[in-house]
């Protein structure tokens, strides 16, 4: 887990995040821990939070290496335009 999650459950950093940005994409399943409006997601998902779409991915590691990931990733990403 990431030793700096604690630093940004500061009040309003998450409000900020939701509603100022169109697209969110989270490297790490630990994130559901951070964001409870996830806490659902599981690798690869989506959703709707306020104005933000948010997708959930298991690791960057495993995002660079897998090309097929890549291209689900894009595909996602060219359907919220």
């Amino acid at each position: 887990k990431e030793q700096s999650i604690a630093s940004i459950k500061r009040p309003g950093l998450i409000e900020t995040i939701f509603t100022e940005s169109d697209r969110v994409i989270l490297f790490g399943l630990v994130w559901r821990e951070v964001f409870p409006e996830i806490a659902d997601l599981t690798h690869m998902e989506k959703k709707q939070i306020g104005s933000s779409n948010v997708l959930l991915l298991r690791s960057v590691n495993e995002f660079i290496k897998t090309s097929g990931q890549k291209r689900q990733v894009m595909m996602i990403l060219d359907g919220w335009r």
